[in-house]
């Protein structure tokens, strides 16, 4: 696909954006583990960062800058954004979007448009905001806090010694939480 853009000279105009919808399966199942997530804690299908961080190309000459590497959290809505925003439509006010457009950060270097992230698939959840996080496996498991910048692994839980940002995670999730149960 690649070499007939260049080939037919729509290269320049073509926004290309690959993506993985989850991280390797590293969830000790015998025969469905593929791939490695190394640094990252476990695997596809969890709210653990070997599950949410996923590695992405994306290509669009003379806008996003051959080589570069963004760490900046983005997800998948936002490229519902970035496609309505490149090709000039106005999605539909009543309709709840979670995604921001994420040109700026592809092409200028700009921060990430989220100032929090919220993650749930059957009894995982997360949140992520800024470098905190947390995460649990199942409801009614206590949340677990982790510094991301600090590690990335989610090896050390800060739940005990940080109980304030704790409380204003789960006040975030909260709120996201409701905004999904609107809609």
């Amino acid at each position: 696909m690649l070499a007939a853009l260049d080939r037919t000279g729509h290269a320049d105009n073509t926004f290309i954006f690959f993506m993985s919808d989850n991280g390797a399966f590293r969830l000790n199942r015998k025969g469905l583990d593929v791939g490695i997530n190394d640094p990252l804690r476990s695997g596809g299908v969890t709210c653990w960062e070997g599950g949410l961080r996923v590695a992405a190309v994306a290509r669009w000459p003379g806008h996003i800058k051959a080589g570069s590497v963004i760490a900046e959290p983005f997800w998948s809505p936002d490229i519902l954004m970035a496609c309505a925003t490149l090709s000039g439509v106005t999605l539909p006010k009543e309709i709840v979007v979670d995604g921001k457009d994420p040109l700026p950060l592809l092409t200028e270097g700009a921060r990430s448009p989220h100032e929090s992230l919220y993650f749930e698939f059957r009894g995982h959840a997360a949140l992520r905001k800024g470098d905190w996080k947390i995460v649990r496996e199942r409801p009614d498991r206590p949340w677990q806090l982790f510094n991301l910048k600090e590690d990335q692994q989610e090896s050390r839980d800060l739940a005990k010694e940080h109980t304030k940002k704790v409380t204003e995670l789960q006040r975030a999730f909260s709120e996201w939480r409701a905004t999904f149960l609107k809609s």
